[in-house]
């Protein structure tokens, strides 16, 4: 009987041993992804946490709760809180139970066009056998939540189109041979306004007996209160000038091309896109950016049906 009690209790303390010894008194995870996107785009989706909430449900099936007052998200099993982010590195809390834990997240840029993230955490397990046990199973259940959140991020900014909300294209200059006109106004032009010049310029390009080769082109700019709204019209020959018809060549370099669906305030906005995608990819712009009106804007009441593409010359 004595023997049996010893070699339980051998047992018990050869198992406790093993216990200490595989699960050490702090719990450290590390994961890393190496993502397809650049610095300033992987910064912009990941620092901020407004941004969170785009890409961290994905097609998981998850909801995602935003607290845009503490920065606070909470996804699966455990609320994250947004810290401090300097540098490329941002602190992130994660709480579970009213424990917190502090994270941190790390940006490192490998090639101009690759980006690995890795985060790191460090959870301090218990002397309680049972409670270390337990914050075992908690660290691996946080470390599959880690890398749900990195895989979403991933599949996020790697698909085309989701950085900028646009399909951003690069394409080369075709229409080079252009009849413009021009017209200055206090107020924001309308789609009458705007299309009583596109037609001065359908009938002057039929007297100099050119042909229009694409849709006409818009390009609105705010200046000192005042707006300048520009359209052309691409033609298949040159023809003389004009009053305020001015004829213009493009240099038939590279340019972006976005097409969306929506009114004024839609093209507005993809207008800023590509100014962001410029910006990100470090190019510049020779030219001024332009709307061209695919739907003949006063034949359809209906803007959300409005199709436009944005041209945007870069080199």
């Amino acid at each position: 009987m004595k023997k049996l009690l010893l070699s339980v209790f051998i047992l018990i303390c050869l198992g406790l041993i093993g216990l200490y010894v595989f699960i050490p008194g702090s719990i450290k995870i590390s994961k890393l992804i190496f993502l397809k996107s650049n610095l300033a785009v992987t910064n912009r989706f990941l620092m901020d946490e407004n941004n969170w909430s785009k890409w961290l449900s994905r097609d998981s099936g998850n909801s995602v709760q935003v607290n845009p007052v503490n920065r606070n998200l909470s996804f699966k099993n455990y609320d994250y809180h947004i810290g401090n982010a300097i540098m490329n590195t941002v602190q992130v809390s994660i709480s579970n139970n009213q424990k917190s834990t502090a994270s941190l997240m790390r940006l490192i840029p490998i090639k101009e066009d690759t980006v690995a993230v890795e985060w790191k955490v460090e959870i301090n397990s218990s002397l309680n056998p049972i409670n270390r046990i337990k914050s075992y199973g908690e660290a691996k259940q946080l470390e599959k939540d880690m890398g749900d959140i990195l895989k979403n991020l991933q599949h996020f900014l790697e698909k085309k189109g989701n950085a900028y909300g646009l399909n951003i294209t690069q394409q080369q200059v075709v229409d080079t041979i252009l009849i413009s006109t021009k017209y200055i106004s206090k107020t924001f032009p309308s789609t009458e306004e705007i299309y009583s010049l596109i037609n001065n310029l359908h009938t002057y390009i039929l007297k100099e007996g050119a042909e229009e080769t694409n849709p006409p082109m818009l390009n609105i700019t705010n200046e000192s209160n005042t707006y300048r709204t520009m359209v052309a019209i691409p033609i298949n020959k040159i023809i003389s000038e004009r009053n305020n018809y001015v004829f213009k060549r493009m240099v038939p370099g590279k340019i972006l091309v976005a097409e969306v669906r929506g009114g004024d305030y839609t093209a507005r906005q993809a207008l800023k896109q590509l100014d962001l995608y410029i910006n990100d990819n470090h190019l510049s712009s020779p030219a001024i950016p332009f709307e061209s009106l695919i739907t003949n804007r006063p034949l359809e009441q209906d803007t959300t049906k409005w199709i436009t593409k944005i041209y945007y010359p870069i080199y």
